[in-house]
């Protein structure tokens, strides 16, 4: 953010607060009560058991300010008309607006029921309402608390985004700003936009238009005018936060699903891990028996679909279309298993109906241009009257623009006058190369780097129709919404997140578990979980496990479901990697998506182990068998740990204790020994010897190696190690004459076997000797972690 941002940015804030107090009205619920004065200041958020005021007295917030004719107003007067309605008038304007409070058992409601002069009007500001509240923020779900007390804002509908309004897109941060942290406490808000009108050439300084050469799509009087706008303020026992939300999910009418009966914030199904698979109608039956062996609730496709946007399944897993698929779904209910589609949310791709032979005209655009010159349907350099179009999408994959029904990609444009699309390629994607007229408008399709296309609004809620169909007519009861954030496509930022979303939900016929990679406010509501799939791909250990785990206090924050994201079983998986896995995710209570690929599976000697130990360690999970003590153990990566059942109630959990020693580069006289010597103890009973030998680097990107590793125990036993090793490699040896190599990313290379097996660690002192030679890095360094058995746990489920 530049001088001037940083500047408009500490003004509004400064406005948008208040030092005014006279009289006020109450606005009372069980437990929270709010004060609102007759300037429209927002001078009290009042726990009613303690009558303390969490509003910080030099910071007042506005209960709603406005976005007209390029100026941000505050309110100047509240005035209660009859029943539950009052007018808030604003200053520097003659904008008015009627809200409807209503006062609940749970909350306080406010509706924009009219406006009035609101030709200029642009946008209104939902608070910020300020609190001395720092404790805990839920920055996603618009909750502060501390020990003692909590303060909600919920947004009632979609086209009330909530967070910190600052484009004119309404697109919010991430993870989000519905709460956000401040010098005295903190603040939570919401937002409107009057989306019916163009906003592109708006003057405040408040909002930034990010892509300007991007269109916004107008929405219709319904959908896009701020009449209807909504938030429920509340205040309770911080225990008692989660609960509330249910309740005015229910009171208001929003999305509250349940599993079970049981509402998915609160069951403990929501969260249980799930199998991803390419399942197909032939083989449906043996991965169904896989995910039961494993414990596993759901049997989910990783992609079913031959296009996006009609979404036609692909005949290679489904040959027999919808009737496959639902012959599948109602195999894998019948067994107990909830089944799954992967999708891309609005993304089409370039072989689906909306883009061949004739091109959709509600395509997304990034801006259109004109053609110069008539052009016969040959010809492969095209002149357009501007070039703003493209330039304004960076890296674009598709490079395509629609010129009546065709489509055209072009190579290169040139950056100044003449304006020309070069070496292009007539009549993309299948549609038909047609002669074109001067004058005739070019529009340039909006593409993402999966090389797909994007909808416009109106054609977005097609695809949603189109989707539920899907699963209303298989009872697929399972879906992930990767690529939420496509509907920003459409220019309308949060709300068509949300819109889409609750869409969805309306026009489905039974309940469907959902989830995304990005959550928004009014999203919450209907989601389930959050999980991601990057990089699913790497090993258990190196697969982003920081993100992972960095993840988990901000779901914990906002009353999510922890979960792990994906791993996936491959022919080198063994029982020490899903167990270090397993414990990760009881540690967190964290469900997670297993992929399970029938070749992996088939190929894997210890396939049976490692479902069974998936199971063991879910139902120990599920069933809350963990303390507390050891939950906080389990988090921990550089601890493992083995678990085994001794009967149908007892478990018993092997911890492994470690020793972490490091070997790095020496300068030294001639002569001089360079290598490393490290001792330890083994005050269990005898056991396999157990280490991982890895070559680390300081530097994000480094070529480093290290040669002539020479590894001793107990000055006597000699390891057969590899001639070489990489930066970010690892030698694993678990027991046997066979050390396992891993590459960087943690995916299982090669075994090397050592000829024999290694000593066992007996009871007492041991030492290990380590040297090799360095090349590349000075920063490198080769960690050895040996691995120790305790004392066993005793877990009753």
């Amino acid at each position: 953010m530049n001088k001037t941002m940083r500047f408009v940015a500490l003004a509004i804030v400064f406005a948008l607060f208040s030092f005014q107090k006279k009289g006020s009205d109450a606005f009372i619920t069980d437990s929270f009560k709010i004060e609102i004065d007759q300037s429209g200041f927002v001078t009290s958020l009042i726990d009613i058991k303690t009558n303390k005021n969490y509003v910080p007295s030099a910071n007042k917030g506005a209960l709603l300010a406005i976005v007209s004719d390029g100026k941000l107003s505050m309110p100047a007067s509240f005035k209660k008309l009859d029943g539950t309605k009052y007018r808030l008038g604003f200053e520097q304007t003659k904008v008015q607006v009627v809200l409807n409070i209503e006062k609940k058992k749970t909350h306080v409601s406010f509706t924009v029921a009219s406006t009035a002069n609101d030709e200029g009007l642009e946008a209104i500001i939902w608070g910020p309402y300020p609190t001395e509240i720092t404790e805990t923020i839920g920055e996603n779900v618009g909750v502060v608390r501390n020990k003692e007390f909590a303060i909600g804002i919920q947004s009632l509908n979609p086209k009330t985004s909530a967070g910190k309004l600052d484009n004119i897109r309404g697109v919010t941060s991430y993870h989000g700003t519905v709460a956000e942290a401040t010098e005295f406490g903190s603040v939570l808000q919401a937002f409107a936009i009057d989306r019916t009108k163009d906003r592109s050439s708006s003057t405040w300084e408040g909002w930034e238009n990010k892509f300007p050469d991007r269109p916004i799509d107008i929405l219709n009087d319904q959908e896009g005018k701020i009449t209807g706008s909504a938030i429920a303020l509340f205040g309770c026992k911080p225990e008692m936060a989660l609960k509330t939300i249910g309740a005015i999910e229910v009171a208001e009418g929003l999305p509250h699903p349940e599993i079970n009966g049981v509402w998915v914030k609160e069951s403990r199904e929501t969260n249980r891990a799930y199998a991803i698979s390419p399942f197909t109608e032939e083989d449906v039956d043996v991965m169904i028996e896989y995910t039961n062996k494993a414990g596993l609730r759901s049997l989910y496709h990783e992609g079913p679909f031959k296009t996006w946007g009609n979404f036609e399944l692909d005949e290679k897993f489904f040959p027999s279309g919808i009737d496959g698929l639902k012959a599948c779904a109602d195999k894998a209910k019948k067994s107990g298993l909830n089944v799954g589609v992967h999708t891309l949310s609005n993304f089409i791709t370039p072989n689906d109906k909306f883009i061949t032979p004739v091109p959709d005209r509600r395509l997304a655009i990034s801006g259109s241009a004109e053609l110069v010159e008539d052009i016969s349907d040959s010809d492969y350099d095209i002149e357009i009257s501007d070039n703003a179009m493209i330039l304004s999408q960076k890296n674009s994959k598709m490079n395509t623009v629609r010129i009546g029904d065709e489509l055209i990609r072009y190579g290169t444009v040139s950056t100044e006058k003449p304006f020309i699309l070069y070496d292009c390629q007539r009549g993309a994607f299948g549609t038909k190369a047609t002669a074109h007229s001067k004058g005739e408008t070019t529009v340039r399709l909006l593409d993402f780097a999966y090389k797909t296309f994007y909808p416009n609004w109106d054609m977005q809620k097609d695809m949603v129709k189109n989707i539920t169909n899907v699963l209303n007519e298989t009872g697929v009861n399972q879906m992930g919404f990767d690529g939420h954030e496509g509907c920003f496509a459409t220019g309308n930022g949060d709300y068509a997140m949300d819109k889409f979303a609750l869409d969805w939900y309306n026009q489905l016929d039974h309940v469907t578990v959902n989830s995304s990679s990005r959550l928004k406010h009014f999203y919450w509501h209907i989601n389930h979980f959050i999980n991601w799939g990057e990089p699913w791909y790497g090993g258990f250990r190196e697969s982003q496990a920081d993100r992972r785990f960095k993840v988990q206090p901000f779901l914990e924050r906002n009353y999510l479901k922890n979960m792990l994201g994906w791993f996936m079983i491959t022919p080198t998986t063994i029982p020490t990697d899903i167990e270090w896995m397993m414990a990760r995710a009881a540690g967190y209570n964290a469900g997670f998506a297993m992929v399970l690929r029938r070749p992996s599976l088939e190929a894997n000697p210890y396939t049976d182990e490692l479902l069974a130990l998936i199971k063991l360690w879910e139902e120990a999970r599920l069933s809350g068998a963990f303390s507390d003590e050891q939950r906080e153990r389990l988090k921990d990566g550089n601890n493992e740990f083995h678990l085994e059942r001794v009967d149908a109630k007892t478990l018993l959990l092997h911890p492994f204790s470690t020793n972490s020693f490091e070997h790095v580069k020496k300068v030294l006289q001639p002569g001089e020994p360079t290598d490393s010597e490290w001792f330890f103890s083994n005050r269990s009973e005898e056991q396999p010897l157990q280490f991982r030998l890895t070559l680390k680097s300081d530097q994000e990107k480094s070529s480093g190696t290290i040669s002539d590793l020479s590894l001793e125990f107990d000055n006597s036993f000699k390891f057969n190690l590899p001639d070489k090793m990489e930066v970010g490699a690892s030698v694993v040896c678990n027991g046997s004459q066979e050390l396992r190599i891993y590459d960087s990313k943690g995916r299982f290379i090669e075994t090397y076997d050592m000829g024999r097996k290694p000593p066992v660690l007996r009871k007492g002192s041991h030492s290990f000797r380590f040297d090799c030679s360095f090349a590349g890095d000075d920063d490198m360094t080769v960690n050895l972690i040996v691995k120790q058995e305790g004392n066993e746990e005793k877990i009753n489920l």
